[in-house]
């Protein structure tokens, strides 16, 4: 069974129950855990929980940078652990793959249980708090209840506790072999990509691209930061000329202006090809999720150098047709909150608005 959160308040809520009837373990990634009101909450929960059961989290030196501290006084005198995926140090800042961050949102439950998607714990993704200002995303819970998805939980469980090794021993330099204990198979329904080094990322490339061009009727493409290799763009507009229908969405409104601007470089080449490209104005938009009529991948990768190329990263595909037409319900929807992008209009576009695109998309590899 497969639940999909469109929501943060209904994933905070189905999270915070699964961590109280949990009876064997807790393994929580994320890039960002802010410990504001969401937070504090699950903090709390699972503080009151390590009594019970083994507790083990990891968060990013830099996306949570301005937390750890008090996440560690927090959990002092708890048996919660916690460990820092390279710890934020100025003299690191330009040490070789430095720059390589923990991207990852996962939570691992009594093998049981499954979160992943693009949410953090953040205030931000809560109606309740945030009200019309709360960020759109996608988060999903999986069930075990098949053999396929129990080799995806023995997959997670298992790079989860290697990247933990990594973290407690600091290893991160290293050139580090995770196991993939399951290869990819044509016939499998359901896959996990854990982008945990250059391997595992290229290995998520070639079966990302290759999704793409099995697409026999249509692609969409969702992604906050939408800056794409050449050979996606490639890809997107060979598609698009041979008939398939194209359509991308991205943030017009977005926490991240050099990204945006980037990804509007290509937009005049994609548009000329017939690619549909719509921008999210009414929030900001974060979910990344890729549909076409072969599947779905959602995860944490955004479509840029940066998830393709540097970060961890985890990534979820399943081939359900009921899967599939549920997204393409919640595409439909989130198309009601979009702009759509007019090449005649696009191009008519102020010239200071060209130049910042150009120099931002110089700067794409590291975005």
């Amino acid at each position: 069974m497969i639940k999909i959160f469109f929501e943060g308040d209904h994933f905070f809520s189905s999270l915070e129950k699964d961590i109280k009837l949990s009876k064997k373990y807790i393994f929580i990634e994320f890039y960002i855990f802010q410990l504001e009101i969401i937070g504090q909450r699950i903090l709390d929960i699972l503080i009151k929980k390590s009594d019970q059961v083994p507790i083990k989290i990891i968060v990013d030196g830099v996306g949570t940078k301005d937390y750890i501290e008090n996440i560690r006084k927090k959990i002092y005198h708890s048996k919660v652990e916690l460990a820092i995926y390279k710890p934020f140090r100025f003299k690191f800042l330009f040490k070789s793959g430095y720059h390589r961050r923990d991207h990852r949102k996962i939570v691992l439950i009594d093998d049981l249980i499954l979160y992943t998607g693009g949410m953090n714990i953040k205030d931000v993704f809560s109606r309740k708090i945030m009200h019309k200002e709360r960020w759109r995303d996608t988060m999903i819970r999986i069930e075990n209840k098949n053999l396929e998805i129990q080799a995806v939980f023995n997959q997670a469980k298992l790079d989860f506790l290697s990247l933990w090794r990594v973290c407690i021993k600091k290893f991160y330099y290293l050139q580090k072999k995770f196991q993939i204990l399951y290869p990819f198979r044509n016939d499998s329904q359901y896959y996990l990509f854990s982008s945990l080094n250059r391997k595992r990322r290229l290995l998520f490339r070639k079966f990302y691209y290759n999704f793409l061009k099995e697409a026999n009727s249509f692609i969409y493409l969702a992604t906050p930061y939408f800056v794409p290799p050449l050979k996606l763009i490639k890809i997107l507009k060979s598609k698009s000329e041979q008939g398939i229908e194209v359509q991308i969405l991205t943030a017009g409104n977005t926490d991240v202006w050099l990204a945006r601007q980037a990804g509007r470089a290509v937009y005049s080449t994609l548009l000329k090809s017939g690619i549909k490209i719509y921008e999210y104005t009414e929030r900001i938009f974060h979910s990344k999720h890729t549909v076409t009529d072969k599947g779905v991948i959602i995860g944490s990768s955004n479509i840029d150098y940066r998830s393709f190329f540097h970060n961890l990263e985890i990534d979820f595909f399943i081939s359900d047709l009921n899967f599939i037409n549920k997204f393409r319900k919640i595409w439909n929807f989130d198309l009601q909150s979009c702009k759509e992008i007019i090449l005649d209009e696009w191009e008519k576009r102020k010239i200071l608005d060209k130049l910042s695109e150009k120099l931002s998309y110089l700067l794409r590899y590291y975005l």
